[in-house]
């Protein structure tokens, strides 16, 4: 082999170094790379479940989450990361392990990080655990965690829990958030205005088809105080929703 042979040899390898050192980088991009942190993971968690749907998207990033978990253990990137992990547990719903696996989880969270003000989030997801569970979840959480975001979010996780199965103690809990809570903000109300809400709903017989419509009073999109009844007369639009 000759000299220019060597040369032109030597430049194909080095070209294709290049190329497989571009590919490397590419696909660390993609996934996001070693140091990436629960915001960006979640940004691209958003962007699958856009363009694939949330279980498709669940299952591509399962594991993603678990690492970082995992390797960021300890600290908010980590709870966050494993709240996540603990929220998709309702996909373990059709197998039956749902409930065997949520309450475990959520025992070790609460261990490992009995201060965070993030420990709302795991009474939140009242519908991944039995009532037991749930009961014994509260109770260790009000005893550990020093914030009332955390107790109030216990009591009214329970409150909607035990709501057709045992109306008493449901209304007890509800009870609790009115006479503790009731200031302290829930979402676009108070705990307060949401507890009452649940023990005196409207009478059945005041929605039937024909009857006027109860009076709601809230914000607008801007924030702004107001009231349906301003709008007596116009043709009215309520588009009822919720988030699971």
């Amino acid at each position: 082999m000759n000299v220019r042979t060597r040369t032109s040899w030597g430049r194909i390898a080095l070209a294709l170094l290049i190329l497989a050192s571009g590919s490397t980088i590419s696909a660390a991009g993609a996934s996001g790379g070693m140091d990436e942190g629960f915001e960006a993971l979640e940004a691209r968690f958003e962007a699958a479940r856009k363009e694939e749907g949330v279980r498709a998207a669940t299952q591509a990033f399962q594991e993603e989450f678990e690492d970082l978990a995992k390797s960021a253990a300890g600290t908010e990137d980590g709870l966050r990361a494993d709240l996540w992990v603990l929220r998709m547990r309702w996909w373990e719903r059709s197998s039956g392990n749902m409930e065997k696996n949520a309450g475990p989880h959520a025992r070790r969270l609460i261990a490992e990080y009995p201060k965070s003000p993030l420990l709302h989030r795991i009474p939140e997801f009242d519908y991944l655990y039995s009532v037991e569970d749930l009961r014994d979840i509260g109770k260790t959480l009000r005893e550990v965690s020093p914030h009332r975001t955390v107790h109030a979010k216990t009591h009214f996780a329970l409150a909607k829990k035990l709501r057709r199965s045992d109306a008493l103690a449901s209304k007890k809990e509800l009870q609790i958030l009115a006479r503790d809570f009731a200031e302290l903000p829930y979402r676009e109300t108070t705990y307060g205005e949401i507890a009452d809400a649940y023990m005196n709903p409207h009478d059945p017989a005041d929605l039937e088809i024909g009857k006027p419509a109860p009076e709601i009073i809230g914000a607008d999109v801007n924030g702004q105080a107001m009231r349906l009844s301003d709008y007596k007369g116009k043709v009215i639009l309520l588009d009822f929703w919720g988030d699971w």
